[in-house]
C-alpha cells in the first residue's frame, strides 16, 4: 500500500488564498476518505495550481494527487507525479515519495508481467528497486521499504528462472548431441513452452540459439533417417 501525506502549514500566502487551498485540500481528504479517487484527485489538483500560483513546493500535493491516480489504477500517471514529488528538500516527503515511487512502479510492473511483458516487467522492478533504495536511504528503519525492496526482488529472480529454464534446456541439448542422440536433443529443443517465449524477451539472443540448435540438429536427423532407408533395389535384378 501506498502512503499519502498531511498538508503542512503553508506559508507565503494571503490568508484568502491560503484558505483557498486548504479548502480544496479538504475537500481532498474527505473524498480520499470515502475512496472516491476520482473527486480527490480533482480538489488536490485544484489545490497544488493554487499552491504552483504562490511559487511553493508541490511536493505533498503532488504526492496525494500520485496516491489518488495510484488507488484508481492510474498507475503510470501516479509515477509521474511521485516522480515530481522526490524533487522535494524536504527529506521526510522525499522519503514517502520515493516509497511511493517504488510501489506504483511495482504494480505496474506485475501488470505487464500479466501481459506476458517479461523484459518491460523487469525494468519496472529494477526501476521499484532502486526507488525503494532510495527511500531507505533516507530512512534506513523503514520496515515497508525493506521488505517491498525484498519483494520486488523475488519478482525479478522469478523472471531470470525463465532465462536459467531456457539454458539448461540448451544445456541438455548439447549434452544429448553429444551423446549422438539426436532425436532426443532435437524433441527437446522443439518442445513449444511459454518459459521460452518469457526467457527471451528478456534475452533475445536465446532466440538464435535455440533456432541454430534446432536447425542443425534437425539436419542431422533428417541425414541419418535417409541414411538408415534401405536402399531400392537395381532395375533388371531378380
Amino acid at each position: 500500500m501506498n502512503r499519502w501525506l498531511i498538508l503542512g502549514l503553508v506559508l507565503g500566502m494571503g490568508a484568502a488564498a491560503q484558505a483557498d487551498l486548504r479548502g480544496e485540500w479538504k475537500a481532498g481528504q474527505k473524498a480520499y476518505a470515502r475512496e472516491d479517487f476520482a473527486a480527490a484527485l480533482k480538489q488536490f489538483e485544484a489545490a497544488r495550481f493554487l499552491a504552483v500560483q504562490a511559487g511553493l513546493d508541490t511536493a505533498k500535493l503532488d504526492a496525494n494527487r500520485g496516491s489518488a491516480l495510484f488507488r484508481s489504477g492510474q498507475l503510470e500517471e501516479a509515477e509521474t507525479a511521485f516522480a515530481r514529488a522526490v524533487q522535494t528538500a524536504d527529506l521526510a516527503v522525499q522519503a514517502d515519495a520515493w516509497f511511493n515511487l517504488g510501489c506504483a512502479r511495482l504494480a505496474r510492473g506485475k501488470l505487464v508481467l500479466k501481459e506476458k511483458q517479461a523484459k518491460a516487467a523487469d525494468d519496472l522492478f529494477a526501476a521499484a528497486m532502486e526507488a525503494f533504495r532510495q527511500s531507505l536511504k533516507l530512512r534506513s528503519d523503514d520496515l515497508d521499504a525493506k521488505i517491498n525492496f525484498e519483494l520486488t526482488l523475488v519478482e525479478r529472480q522469478k523472471l531470470r528462472g525463465y532465462v536459467l529454464g531456457v539454458r539448461d534446456q540448451i544445456a541438455n541439448s548439447d549434452a544429448l548431441i553429444q551423446q549422438r542422440q539426436y532425436a532426443q536433443a532435437l524433441a527437446l529443443l522443439s518442445q513449444p513452452t511459454e518459459d521460452i517465449d518469457m526467457a527471451v524477451d528478456l534475452e533475445p539472443e536465446l532466440k538464435q540459439a535455440l533456432e541454430q540448435r534446432q536447425e542443425r540438429t534437425g539436419q542431422l536427423v533428417q541425414l541419418i533417417e535417409q541414411l538408415q532407408q534401405p536402399a531400392a533395389a537395381p532395375e533388371g535384378s531378380p
